[in-house]
């Protein structure tokens, strides 16, 4: 038995439509789960609690054609650098316009600053903030003081590169939370201040008058903005107005507020912290990444989306006091160098970009575009490639993003997480903290569906999101294998991938890691797994 759902004519263009709806009933929130308090490894179709059909007004209205220009890559010829003999340079920007760089690890060489900043212009970014240059030791006393691998040679380095590629930077200073988790600590504050002092003073004196040299950056993250760090930071800013008026950037996050704080009150916050402390621009992470805020899902027991916050800072800061910090990771456990730390999906991505629009945010930002959509850094993530050419493709900056005809079920879904159409093609990720979100879809054991592509087209990356909740018995499955067929009747196999992580709570891309070259008709998805699978997209891409 097979179930088969055809794909609407233009998912990205539905998927657009809905962003300009924000607001509309097409966000309104969807009918609510059925609670359920069950085993699952013990239950099955039948004995299941059901769960209510989607609303189809949210799931399968078609929406005009076209791209929402927010979301759009944009082709830019810059007035000057360009070859006079090989023509101007035409140069895209994407929607995610910068990324942090991290020179922690020293992974990063001088050698490899030219090749990382050629990826960022392949993702159409301008703009690196560099996340520390200093780190502090010793705890909260005073402690001592010390530059990261190769610094601060390396920040020159860094800047002229930068320049030749007309990319923004904002140098990092000292971050001191490492040694001194609190940080507004008495002894820690004017110890952080004066070494900031000092190093503003040493780093405007030999690239004061650099082109490329565009702000700093203060490491230290404020959290939700409480005022008992506004005089720790107050003192840091001050040490870097006596020595530089350039802008100041700060990255507050959402996480652990969005179910204590409303958006009111966190726009509240910003502007006493900005009033406060003097702090020119704060990139407030999303979060979603670290504690899986949510993404316009109507959970219940959230205070707010993520653009409901954005909104809210917007109107307090105004739009250019706010940029985005787009989070590139999975929510998993653990995080931050564990299972949780991989790339996202390209369709989480688009969601939380959507959550974070243009006319919020005078920029988006992202973390950690070297470890989750680069190579040149050697810790990158496994699906790092992935994730550069699913995104490059689906924003227009290279590639395709293929949107399929259809697809078929083999293995029929469960009848109380089913799919009611197209769900895992219609740009929406399911709810990592609630398995009974209308986007997941369900199978007992192996999970295994065909993908149509109307045509035969190159394949190089497949990806599906899954879920993985222990209490719940749902696992991220042992395997994936992806076949290619060029008549819907003969399956080659192309990859097999086993499950790259243990299992443990979260959000997963189960995809290939290498590119496949292949050229398919229908792809063959199948999963293995000897509890339930849940999935809730499929992304197919090219970089051809």
């Amino acid at each position: 038995m097979s179930i088969v759902f055809d794909a609407p004519a233009s998912p990205l263009a539905r998927v657009r439509c809905y962003d300009r709806a924000v607001g509309s009933a097409a966000r309104a929130p969807s009918v609510r789960r059925v609670a359920v308090a069950i085993a699952l490894l013990s239950c099955d179709e039948t004995s299941s609690a059901p769960r209510p059909a989607s609303d189809a007004s949210t799931q399968d209205a078609a929406g005009p054609e076209g791209r929402d220009a927010s979301l759009s890559a944009d082709a830019t010829t810059p007035d000057s650098g360009a070859d006079a003999d090989a023509g101007p340079v035409v140069r895209l920007r994407g929607p995610l316009q910068g990324t942090f760089l991290s020179f922690d690890s020293g992974a990063v060489t001088s050698e490899l600053v030219p090749e990382y900043l050629d990826e960022l212009l392949a993702l159409g970014m301008d703009t690196v903030v560099v996340a520390s240059s200093r780190v502090k030791s010793g705890g909260c006393a005073a402690g001592s003081f010390a530059w990261h691998p190769e610094l601060p040679d390396k920040l020159g380095l860094l800047l002229d590169d930068a320049r030749e590629r007309e990319i923004s930077v904002y140098l990092g200073l000292v971050g001191t939370a490492g040694a001194c988790p609190s940080f507004e600590n008495a002894t820690n504050a004017p110890a952080a201040a004066a070494d900031t002092g000092t190093t503003v003073a040493e780093l405007e004196k030999a690239y004061g008058a650099h082109p490329a040299l565009a702000g700093w950056y203060i490491p230290d993250e404020p959290g939700q903005c409480p005022s008992f760090v506004h005089g720790y930071f107050a003192g840091v800013v001050a040490a870097i107005r006596a020595r530089s008026d350039r802008p100041i950037v700060v990255a507050p996050y959402l996480a652990g507020g969005t179910s204590t704080l409303t958006p009111f009150e966190v726009g509240e916050r910003a502007v006493a912290f900005r009033d406060a402390t003097g702090v020119t621009i704060q990139a407030w992470q999303d979060s979603v990444g670290a504690d899986a805020v949510d993404l316009g899902y109507a959970r219940q027991g959230s205070l707010g989306a993520v653009e409901d916050y954005f909104r809210e800072i917007s109107n307090a800061l105004g739009r250019e006091g706010l940029w985005a910090d787009v989070e590139l990771f999975n929510w998993g456990s653990p995080l931050f160098g564990g299972p949780g730390y991989g790339s996202v999906s390209a369709v989480r991505l688009e969601a939380q970009l959507r959550q974070a629009s243009d006319d919020l945010a005078a920029r988006r930002v992202s973390w950690l575009a070297q470890l989750h959509m680069g190579t040149v850094d050697s810790n990158h993530d496994a699906g790092s490639s992935r994730l550069a050419a699913s995104y490059r493709a689906l924003f227009g900056l290279g590639g395709q993003y293929l949107a399929p005809a259809g697809y078929a079920w083999e293995t029929p879904p469960a009848a109380s997480y089913p799919d009611a159409g197209g769900e895992l093609t219609n740009h929406r990720t399911g709810d990592p903290r609630d398995f009974l979100h209308e986007e997941w879809v369900g199978v007992l054991g192996d999970a295994a569906f065909s993908v149509d592509l109307g045509a035969e087209r190159p394949i190089d990356w497949v990806g599906v999101h899954a879920l993985d909740d222990g209490a719940s018995a749902i696992a991220i499955p042992d395997r994936l294998d992806l076949s290619c067929s060029t008549d819907g009747a003969t399956w080659n196999l192309l990859a097999s991938v086993p499950r790259p992580v243990a299992s443990s709570d979260g959000e997963y891309l189960l995809a290939n890691t290498a590119p496949l070259g292949a050229a398919c008709r229908s792809v063959r998805v199948q999963l293995s797994n000897d509890v339930w699978t849940f999935v809730s997209e499929v992304e197919i891409a090219s970089e051809r």
